[in-house]
């Protein structure tokens, strides 16, 4: 009897770790998409097009300040 006890004490401690480890390659999963995302978007604005494009717009932005006042 007590080595059912036991066994069964065990098998809750393992199910606890198991949902742990889940979690955490769970965060890291997340972690890591996040991390794509981000990448993927410094590659997009570090074209030459992105570039020139948002410095038109803050151009055209100074253009519209200064001609405001």
């Amino acid at each position: 009897m007590g080595y059912q006890i036991g066994e069964a004490v065990q098998k809750v401690k393992n199910t606890g770790a198991l949902q742990n480890l889940a979690d955490k390659y769970d965060n890291l999963s997340n972690l890591l998409n996040q991390y794509n995302y981000l990448n993927s978007l410094v590659a997009q604005a570090s074209t030459p097009s992105a570039i020139t494009g948002a410095i038109d717009n803050l151009s055209s932005s100074a253009i519209n300040l200064t001609s405001a006042t």
